[in-house]
């Protein structure tokens, strides 16, 4: 968990969450990290926290996945 005040291109501003991972499936990896926090996280206001999944891996399609993530938890 991390809060920043001014966040930078890489880095949110406010709360954010970090799961890293290395499998070669990225978007299963994050599936996994966001679904384990909506259902486990009793501790985050998740309605202010940015998720942050971090991968060594090329991920094609993460911005579709990110934009569908965000539109269902509105």
């Amino acid at each position: 968990m991390l809060e920043v005040e001014n966040g930078t291109d890489h880095i949110p501003s406010g709360k954010s969450v970090w799961d890293i991972g290395t499998r070669k499936e990225p978007k299963s990896k994050a599936a996994s990290d966001d679904k384990t926090r909506m259902e486990e996280d009793t501790y985050t206001d998740l309605s202010a926290t940015t998720f942050v999944s971090v991968t060594p891996h090329v991920w094609t399609g993460k911005d579709e996945w990110a934009k569908q993530k965000g539109e269902e938890e509105k």
